[in-house]
This record gives C-alpha cells, sequence and structure tokens, in this order.
C-alpha cells in the first residue's frame, strides 16, 4: 500500500468490507499486509487516520457507507500473491469516502 505513491513511514488501518467493515488490518510501516481470502471477488477497502488521543474510537460513525467506498481488491480466480494499492494524500481521503453523519 502507497499513499500518493509513497509508502507512509507508519502503519494504517485498512477496513475491508461488504456491505459494512467485516475486516480490520492493519499495515506496516512500509505498507505491507497480508489479506487471505478463499472466495474470488471484489472487496471493498478503505484506509482510516491516526486515531485521536484517548483511546476510544466511534467506527461506526467513522466510515463512510459502502457505496462511497471507492478503492478495491480484487481476487481473481487463479489467486494472486500481491497488488499494490495506491491511496490519494490522507488529506484527500474523507473526500473520497466522507465518514457517515454522527446519528
Amino acid at each position: 500500500m502507497t499513499i500518493a505513491g509513497k509508502t507512509s513511514g507508519r502503519s494504517v488501518l485498512l477496513a475491508l468490507g461488504m456491505p459494512y467493515p467485516q475486516a480490520f488490518t492493519w499495515t506496516d510501516a512500509e505498507g505491507r499486509f497480508e489479506f487471505s481470502s478463499t472466495l474470488p471477488r471484489v472487496h471493498d477497502i478503505v484506509p482510516k487516520h491516526a486515531p485521536r488521543p484517548g483511546g476510544y474510537r466511534d467506527f461506526a460513525g467513522e466510515f463512510p457507507a459502502r457505496e462511497r467506498w471507492k478503492w478495491k481488491v480484487r481476487i481473481p480466480t487463479e489467486g494472486m500473491a500481491e497488488d499494490v494499492i495506491d491511496f490519494p494524500p490522507e488529506e484527500e481521503w474523507d473526500s473520497h469516502a466522507p465518514p457517515r453523519a454522527k446519528r
């Protein structure tokens, strides 16, 4: 995973989902992460910002509705060993996939 063509230098939280986030994974500082899928399909993926101080995160309010998730991981029938996902600069993430409105 890269951000604007470069590794982030820190870990990044990724959410993988179907109708809602069903899995979370962290990258390492170089952007590497492992994701195992037994089915060939397209998985929606969205990066999340670093947590704010305090230890509590409202994930339900933080994630956009799935139809706004722009990025995909495509697992073909024959499988794959590696893929590269390049996200835009972090300051643009919310404009691509804005969080849900607070209830």
